[in-house]
Formats: C-alpha cells, sequence, structure tokens
C-alpha cells in the first residue's frame, strides 16, 4: 500500500516504512492509497506548510482516499472537522477526554530505553536549571506559578525561557531572576510539563516529551496534571520546594528518565509507536 505523508515525524515514518510504501507529499498529486497527516493548525499568517497541507488534504478527500489526521496541537476547527468528515476521514487526538468524534492517540515515543540503551548524554555543562520552550501567551498563569515564583525563592538557580514575551512582562521575570534566553536541549536540565487549565482538564500532554527527555531533559510534572500522576510518580510537583528538592539529583538523570519509560510500559503502553503503527494498519485494513 503506498500511504502518503503530510509533516510526519522521522520517527513514525521509518516505522511506517516497514508495513508501507511511504511517499511524503511535495505538492505533485500521485496516486496514493491513503493518506496521514500530522495536522499544522491554521494561523493568521499561511505557511508554506499549512498551505502544502490544505491542498493535498483537499485533493486526496475529494477523491475518496481514506485519510487519518492526527491534531497534535488539537487546531482542527469546527468547519474543518464538519467538512472533513463527509469523506473517508480518521480523527485522532492526542487528549484524554476532549471531542467525542476524535479517538484518543497520545504522543509516542519510538523508544523504550534502558539503563544500558540510553543515549549518551551529557550531565556537565548544562547551564539552564529549569527552562520553558513552550509557547506562553496562553499559559502565563501556570508560568508564573513555577517558574517565575521558583526564580523568586531559588536565585541559586538558573531559570530561562524561550519565548519573546513583552518588553514589561520580561522586565517583572528578570526581576525574580526568570529571564528571557535561547538555549538548546542539550544546555537545559529540568522542564515543567506546564499548560492551560484546560489541557489539565481534558489530559493533554506537551506534545514534546519525548524528544526533550532523549536529550537528556528531566520532565516535571504540575500537580494539576490529573490524568498523569502515575506516569511521573517521582516528579510531580505539589510545591516549589518538590523542584528545589529534586534540582540535587540531575547527576542521576538516566535513571530518572529511565524510570518514566518503566511506567510508560506499565501503565501508558499506547505511547508506544508500535501502537500508534496498528492504530493506523486498522484504520486502513
Amino acid at each position: 500500500m503506498l500511504l502518503g505523508t503530510v509533516n510526519i515525524e522521522e520517527n513514525l515514518g521509518k516505522e511506517l516504512s516497514k508495513d508501507f510504501d511511504l511517499i511524503t507529499m511535495k505538492g505533485e498529486k500521485p496516486n496514493i492509497d491513503a493518506l496521514f497527516v500530522d495536522w499544522i493548525p491554521r494561523s493568521k499568517k499561511r505557511s508554506p506548510s499549512v498551505v502544502l497541507q490544505a491542498t493535498v488534504v483537499d485533493w486526496y478527500v475529494k477523491k475518496k482516499v481514506p485519510t487519518i489526521i492526527f491534531d497534535r496541537f488539537l487546531g482542527v476547527t469546527n468547519k474543518e472537522y464538519k467538512w472533513l468528515k463527509k469523506f473517508k476521514t480518521y480523527f485522532f487526538e492526542p487528549a484524554i477526554n476532549h471531542r467525542r468524534k476524535f479517538d484518543y492517540l497520545p504522543i509516542w515515543t519510538p523508544e523504550i530505553y534502558d539503563m544500558v540503551t540510553y543515549p549518551n548524554i551529557e550531565v556537565k555543562g548544562r547551564e539552564v536549571d529549569l527552562g520553558c520552550t513552550d509557547y506562553l501567551r496562553n499559559k502565563l498563569k501556570a508560568f508564573e506559578k513555577y517558574y517565575v515564583e521558583f526564580g523568586k525563592l531559588y536565585p541559586k538557580y538558573t531559570v530561562n525561557y524561550t519565548w519573546d514575551l513583552p518588553q514589561e512582562k520580561q522586565e517583572e521575570y528578570g526581576e525574580a531572576n526568570v529571564n528571557q534566553r535561547n538555549f538548546a536541549a542539550e544546555n537545559l536540565k529540568y522542564f515543567m510539563l506546564i499548560g492551560t487549565q484546560k489541557a489539565y482538564e481534558i489530559g493533554y500532554l506537551y506534545p514534546d516529551l519525548f524528544w526533550y527527555m532523549e536529550r537528556g531533559c528531566i520532565p516535571l510534572l504540575p500537580q494539576e496534571h490529573k490524568y498523569f500522576h502515575s506516569l511521573f510518580a517521582d516528579t510531580v510537583i505539589e510545591k516549589l520546594g518538590d523542584i528545589g528538592y529534586l534540582m540535587g539529583g540531575y547527576n542521576y538523570v538516566v535513571p530518572a528518565l529511565v524510570d518514566i519509560y518503566e511506567r510508560v510500559e506499565k501503565y501508558f503502553p499506547e505511547m508506544k509507536i508500535n501502537h500508534t503503527i496498528d492504530v493506523i494498519k486498522r484504520c486502513l485494513e
């Protein structure tokens, strides 16, 4: 079966290629048997990726080609859904309790690492103790609760964020020892899985979680994220002192991360990439 893909992650493509012949859609319109789209939400400024996505999806759903949409950022609008559901379209989203007509498909990890197989991680020289690379404009309340308040109470630690905020906010946070700075994942120790109140209520987890873990960053879970306490049992944050306590243990980063992968295996096997492959295969049987 020839499967067309749009915006697909490299790790998923590698696994899908074991069962399908893959073709990355680039504007041409070849004959394909099915289509998989890792959905990019529309924005005010229509990027080339969004335009390509719209063109490809429009063409193939009208051709009655089975189409699977993974709405990674929960960006499919109600108008888009009502139009797409007229065709042979399957909808998935990484939120446990959200839209009734979307099936749950969590973000996936390409590997379940143990102490032997974990990628090499450079522990020394990481300058950012607690960092945030997420989009912040709709998460400032959570950011201030955890990052800013931690920066105030624990000035000996380096707390940074990458998002470009208004100048008055940068100055306010700077006074709390929390500063805007671009940094690589390889320079980061810990990050909070903050979200909006809605994200906590529907069980929507930060989509780049496993990417950062592979690079040696330890995720900390706000206690409000009720659906995932069993996954992050040792790094659930109930009070700011919990972050301060964990900071001293970064030298044991690999055991800390392996513990999370073991809990994926035990409590959240649907986060393994083979589950994602099985879901796609079932849709196209």
